[in-house]
């Protein structure tokens, strides 16, 4: 949450006031957190796909590859020395995975006729 108190900080340094300061914050606070969750679950099923694949569980369903893959991903953070920075750089890749799926479902959508427009 380090990048969305930066940007809750931000928002409060535009001095959009507190009418809309605190509620725009808010939106962009609660997005961030979801998209990192929707990266981090990305990771873990890539994470959790290799590790299947590696002990011979090749037809295992997603949410338990999903499970774990993104267990270990979320203990490295308690590592000594070196949980810090290897969860900043889990969570860059997070919010990168994250981002790039909602764009990609995004573009998707709107490139698929039978789907309708995007803002439906």
């Amino acid at each position: 949450l380090t990048v969305a108190t930066v940007v809750a900080a931000l928002v409060a340094v535009l001095g959009l006031g507190p009418n809309l300061g605190v509620p725009l914050a808010a939106v962009i606070i609660a997005f961030l957190v979801a998209l990192k969750a929707m990266g981090l679950a990305i990771l873990g099923a890539i994470v959790g796909r290799f590790v299947f694949d590696r002990i011979g569980f090749e037809d295992a369903p997603l949410p338990s590859h999903v499970l774990f893959g993104a267990l270990p991903l979320i203990l490295i953070r308690f590592v000594p020395a070196v949980g810090g920075p290897a969860w900043s750089l889990i969570s860059i890749l997070a919010w990168g995975g994250g981002f790039f799926a909602v764009i990609a479902a995004w573009l998707a959508r709107s490139a698929d006729p039978e789907l309708g427009p995007v803002s439906n």
